[in-house]
């Protein structure tokens, strides 16, 4: 993973009726959907039912869900809420089916979302290529990371041929300035950032988050741990971006 498109950018949304239900130990029972087992969704809500005394694997059921699908089963009470990517959160709120409960920066400041990732036999075979790809995304990433430039982006973006949504949806997302479901309009320039590198410690928790959950054995964390930052090809792209960092 060379990679990371952003950082924060997710949600827990949960339905309207529940908002006299903003205690988690009060979820026992719930449906929760997530885009896929292996995401940094399902690592994050199982986190933070765990932190708050619910067992993510026996008090409630946790399904994989595709994201563009998530406010459809929540107005049609297959779930009781998500944990996704935006907007799909904030299009929740726009449909008056779903709150934000919380932002996931509020879990982990700056955890990796979605990511840029590649074979090592793709990047061997194709450097040309592989270089290309990676220097696209430090460009967008750093001209995203500019809130001057967000709005612009919003409408870019929001046709159909993308992320096929009404573009207040994305604005009130890549701004931080929108409004929670709950009333109240937030203010979270933050909500979603652009950092492009991920840190060796971010695969550090999710490895751990991947065995106590049981979706990996202790060695795979130890053999992962000892390979480190990535290597040669890698470092060169970066190097010449003036972007290397090892922490």
């Amino acid at each position: 993973m060379p990679a990371v498109e952003n950082v924060n950018g997710q949600a827990i949304v949960l339905h309207v009726d529940h908002k006299d239900k903003r205690d988690p130990k009060q979820w026992k029972g719930f449906k929760f959907g997530v885009p896929f087992e292996y995401s940094m969704h399902n690592f994050l809500l199982r986190y933070y039912l765990a932190e708050n005394g619910i067992d993510p694997d026996k008090d409630v059921q946790i399904r994989v869900v595709p994201p563009p699908e998530m406010v459809a089963n929540l107005r049609a009470g297959n779930l009781d809420g998500y944990l996704s990517p935006d907007p799909f959160n904030q299009r929740a709120v726009w449909e008056k089916v779903g709150f934000i409960h919380m932002l996931t920066k509020d879990i982990w400041e700056g955890h990796p979302c979605c990511a840029f990732a590649c074979s090592q036999k793709f990047a061997n075979a194709n450097p040309n290529t592989y270089g290309a790809l990676l220097r696209a995304i430090i460009d967008a990433t750093q001209y995203s990371n500019n809130h001057d430039n967000r709005k612009e982006i919003a409408e870019a973006i929001a046709p159909k041929n993308y992320l096929n949504q009404p573009v207040p949806v994305i604005q009130q997302v890549l701004t931080g300035y929108y409004a929670d479901g709950l009333g109240e309009i937030q203010n979270v320039p933050d909500r979603i950032d652009f950092d492009p590198f991920p840190w060796h410690s971010m695969g550090v928790w999710i490895l751990t988050q991947m065995k106590r959950w049981g979706y990996i054995e202790a060695t795979s964390i130890i053999r992962h741990c000892r390979a480190g930052l990535p290597g040669g090809r890698n470092r060169q792209v970066n190097g010449r971006n003036g972007l290397l960092r090892s922490g």
